[in-house]
């Protein structure tokens, strides 16, 4: 049997609510004013009713104008052609224009249903196609209605909660790889990019629907944020891969001058980005902040780069994973300013710049290529 979150049983309930009140509404108001089809209204509630209000606004403000178009566009083809071949010339044209609409705004695809009903109809059930129209539209906006004013949800709070797993998912991984550094033995690291990846999708699926308020409180528009997120955990994937080397090509005294400053790096991360998620769901008007953090992966990074030239000195030939541990950190230290950055400083819609080089300057300054 498939289990659901607190989080999932919300949603269910919620949108069985909104649910129940838009088609109550639509087959009360239906039958009050004598209206024909209540089951193309009802349909249309149906599919309107969305997780978030953003996302059942534009999903409904789209279902009202795609039928106004499509039965426009479907009443001139009507009258507009005459011949043997009427209606099929009719259909086709208010189809395919209406579908080109459709295709430039997806938002309107519902036009070519209404376009191709509407011109389907002989002058005797023209009436009836346009009162179908109306239904649908009668249908989005109850459920518009119903979306906004029963137990509403923003996309920018499901999208903020989203965001605030992925960091959490970051925290995980971190503490992983951590792990692996300073003890020398692998990690279970099972699941949490699978976890990432579906919160990651979850939250840019929400940032792309929200319409109401799409930023931080600190100014930060809610897609560059989540995108700094997306560098943050490719930061900590480059740490892991440090760690990996740890275990396979490290220098057995490599990490003891780093394993107090690496130690100091974990449980300030972990406490960091804790912090952060919490204040993320809570929608906190000032986030935790970062100075703490940079300041101890700086540290490390310093001291591993102490060790680093130490040893070319020496003339040590196993320096790569060393050195990856330096890119690392230095990386690491960026990203978070990065995320930090966006969330209390951005100003006026210009995104603040990350701090990171992308450089590699143990590998000699090549550029090392981000996904974004």
């Amino acid at each position: 049997m498939m289990q659901l979150s607190p989080r999932q049983l919300r949603d269910v309930a919620r949108v069985a609510v909104q649910t129940a009140v838009a088609t109550a509404a639509v087959f009360a108001f239906m039958r009050w004013q004598a209206l024909p089809h209540e089951s193309w209204a009802i349909i249309s509630a149906l599919f309107t009713i969305k997780l978030s209000s953003d996302s059942a606004l534009g999903t409904g403000v789209g279902r009202i104008t795609g039928a106004l178009i499509g039965s426009a566009i479907g009443l001139g083809a009507a009258h507009l052609f005459n011949g043997p071949y009427e209606v099929l010339i009719s259909v086709v044209a208010a189809s395919t224009l209406a579908n080109m609409i459709g295709t430039v705004r997806s938002g309107l695809t519902y036009a070519s249903v209404a376009a191709a009903v509407v011109a389907l109809s002989a002058d005797a059930a023209l009436g009836d196609a346009l009162y179908r129209a109306l239904a649908v539209m009668i249908g989005a906006a109850a459920a518009l209605a119903a979306s906004f004013l029963v137990w509403p949800e923003w996309g920018r709070q499901r999208a903020l909660r989203a965001i605030a797993d992925a960091l959490e998912d970051c925290r995980d991984l971190a503490d992983a790889s951590f792990r692996s550094l300073l003890e020398g033995r692998p990690a279970d690291r099972r699941g949490v990019a699978a976890r990432f990846n579906g919160n990651y999708e979850k939250a840019d699926s929400a940032t792309g629907e929200t319409r109401f308020l799409p930023r931080l409180r600190g100014g930060a528009p809610l897609r560059d944020y989540l995108m700094a997120v997306d560098r943050l955990w490719h930061g900590i994937i480059l740490l892991d891969r440090a760690a990996i080397g740890r275990l396979n090509g490290y220098d057995r005294n490599d990490l003891d001058d780093l394993r107090e400053a690496l130690a100091a790096n974990w449980k300030a991360l972990s406490a960091y980005l804790d912090v952060l998620g919490i204040a993320l769901r809570q929608r906190a008007r000032r986030p935790p902040s970062a100075q703490e953090v940079v300041r101890s992966i700086r540290e490390a990074e310093r001291i591993a780069r102490q060790r680093l030239e130490a040893r070319k000195e020496a003339g040590a030939e196993r320096t790569i994973p060393l050195a990856a541990l330096c890119f690392a950190l230095g990386e690491l230290a960026g990203n978070v300013e990065e995320v930090s950055a966006r969330h209390s400083t951005h100003r006026e819609g210009r995104a603040a710049q990350p701090a990171a080089t992308g450089k590699n300057e143990a590998f000699g300054g090549a550029a090392m290529p981000r996904r974004g």
